[in-house]
């Protein structure tokens, strides 16, 4: 029924309760009913079911993670070598 490829026609039937009182527009309900159903058939037609069981991760070992604790010193050790400029020096 498209002549384009890339166009799907969806076919959502409305009742009067979703119109207004001269039946020439939507509602506010029947506005949401019609977006619930346009966000159910993108959902289904676009995006592949998940059916792919979680990746589970193995806790890290705290042995292994030494190299951190000793990284996270190294800051206030730099700080603890450098000298205060001097009053009156040209600071780089």
């Amino acid at each position: 029924m498209t002549p384009f490829n890339h166009t799907k026609v969806i076919n959502i039937p409305t009742e009067r309760e979703h119109h207004t009182r001269h039946g020439l527009h939507l509602n506010k309900k029947g506005k949401y009913w019609i977006a619930n159903n346009l966000a159910k058939e993108i959902k289904n037609s676009y995006l592949p079911p998940n059916n792919n069981p979680p990746i589970v991760l193995q806790w890290k070992n705290n042995n292994i993670n030494t190299t951190q604790q000793n990284n996270s010193e190294m800051p206030n050790k730099m700080c603890r070598d450098m000298e205060p400029p001097h009053p009156g020096e040209d600071a780089d």
